[in-house]
């Protein structure tokens, strides 16, 4: 959760083209660490001694991260050097996972838990690798906007090779032991990442006398993140658990490792961006009268608030398509229409911007709930099969 508020709050200070840029770089390397402490969960025992004490470790180590997250790619003047201290804490997270993981393994004499650690470790050791070289290139320091060209190539290396290396490695002898875990864990992140943006929604505004406007903002913005709840809770979540449980073998773990891993990263990301615009539009109100025109927002915001819903809705309809191999039209549709009203609504001011969305997305949720898209015991989509 602090994670989440740091990287909101990094976007928010600056809220330009570069920004938005390092803003979703640090998010992919914690959103990739996160997912490795996932699937450690599901492969050992959470009550072996060597995995508490890993977490008691984690749960400091992700405390000093998440304060260097403003300074991941640039440091600031004085104190101790941003970047590295970033990315140290980045190992030593990476790092004691994959400590647990062969611990555990060699204990049990698990082949399959060994074969798991083996994948695991090379490509997280060559990324770790690349972002203490990024982290170690000499540059100016006294401004963490800036951004350099070879840190941030660097930082696309490393997040391709760390991605990229659980789709090379050979999964037959990986496990998923437990698909209501893994599809849980998942689950309370999109909570998080929901509970974050409404926090963003007041904290924009934490200092400014309540007006009209800003009463109808929070009750839209509000509405808009309930509307992203139900596009993933109303019946999304409980049909991915149910076709990772359905699955065995080599269809399970592409399931958890494309549809969680790697398709749940974009849902999050667009989170954040729409949280990004929530807290852009609320601190631009004011106190004028509700129906006074204000400047449009900026371009960045904007493309953060249309851009995220339609990121989101993207991704979730894809993970939909991966668990029943079908699409659904009014969800394709919700997304073109968003696509669509993106640039139509550059030119009007923030709170009309905010209502044309929120309508669009609102209209999916109607239309949903009244052909009764809803989580039901025999819907038939929850025992979505291995063949599906």
């Amino acid at each position: 959760m602090y994670a989440f508020l740091q990287v909101s709050a990094l976007l928010a200070e600056d809220p330009t083209w570069s920004g938005l840029l390092r803003g979703l770089l640090v998010l992919t390397v914690l959103w990739w660490a996160w997912c490795a402490y996932v699937w450690l969960a599901c492969a050992v025992r959470s009550e072996a001694a060597v995995v508490r004490g890993v977490m008691v470790v984690v749960v400091a180590v992700t405390a000093v991260i998440s304060i260097a997250v403003p300074q991941a790619l640039a440091d600031a003047r004085g104190g101790l050097y941003g970047p590295l201290v970033f990315v140290t804490c980045y190992a030593v997270l990476r790092l004691s996972q994959i400590a647990a993981l062969w611990v555990t393994a060699w204990r049990e004499r698990d082949p399959d838990r060994r074969a798991q650690a083996v994948a695991t470790t090379w490509p997280a050791l060559l990324a770790l690798a690349v972002l203490l070289a990024a982290a170690l290139v000499p540059e100016p320091v006294g401004d963490i906007r800036l951004l350099s060209p070879t840190r941030v190539a660097l930082w696309l290396v490393a997040i391709a090779v760390d991605l990229g290396g659980a789709r090379l490695v050979n999964v037959a002898r990986w496990r998923i032991w437990s698909a209501p875990h893994w599809s849980d864990r998942f689950s309370l992140i999109v909570i998080i990442g929901l509970g974050e943006a409404v926090i963003a929604i007041g904290a924009a505004v934490v200092y400014t006398p309540v007006s009209g406007r800003i009463v109808v903002a929070a009750v839209l913005g509000t509405a808009l993140l309930g509307a992203l709840w139900w596009v993933y809770f109303g019946r999304d979540a409980d049909v991915g658990e149910h076709a990772l449980a359905d699955r065995t073998g080599r269809a399970r773990i592409a399931l958890a490792r494309d549809g969680y891993a790697y398709l749940h990263l974009p849902m999050i990301a667009g989170i954040v961006l729409v949280s990004l615009g929530l807290r852009k539009t609320m601190g631009g109100l004011g106190t004028q009268a509700l129906f006074v025109d204000t400047p449009p927002l900026g371009a960045v915001p904007h493309l953060a608030l249309f851009g995220g819903v339609l990121l989101y809705l993207v991704a979730d309809e894809v993970f939909w398509r991966m668990a029943t191999g079908g699409w659904r039209r009014q969800r394709l549709l919700t997304a073109a229409a968003v696509a669509a009203l993106m640039p139509l609504t550059v030119p009007i001011g923030p709170l009309a911007a905010l209502g044309v969305l929120v309508g669009a997305v609102l209209l999916l949720v109607a239309v949903e709930a009244s052909g009764g898209a809803g989580v039901r015991r025999d819907d038939p989509a929850r025992r979505t099969g291995s063949d599906a």
